[in-house]
């Protein structure tokens, strides 16, 4: 899947579900995120609960939702095992299922 090509084109909004380090679940919404590369998306992010969670729990996982006539979405996975946890932003390697 051609990243910077489906995010350029495609309009909706995310999921992003992570947990803290005794697994309590927090679920957040984001915006369309920003392409860095062919596997890597960041998406801006402050200091709150999903940035604090990653960092003491590196498992998480993206949803994005297509805003069209008919529902589709499209999971990723978020490999944190090479995420950069940046102010206000998150970045990592990604694969689409």
């Amino acid at each position: 899947m051609n990243l910077a090509h489906y995010f350029g084109n495609t309009e909706g909004s995310g999921i992003l579900a992570t947990a803290d380090a005794e697994g309590q679940v927090d679920i957040a919404t984001y915006e369309t995120p920003q392409v860095i590369d062919e596997n890597i998306i960041a998406l801006n992010m402050l200091n709150r609960r999903s940035f604090q969670n990653l960092q003491s729990n590196p498992h998480a996982a993206y949803m994005f939702i297509e805003w069209a006539m008919s529902i589709s979405n499209t999971r990723f996975d978020v490999s944190t095992a090479a995420v950069y946890l940046c102010p206000s932003r998150l970045v990592g390697p990604i694969s689409s299922r």
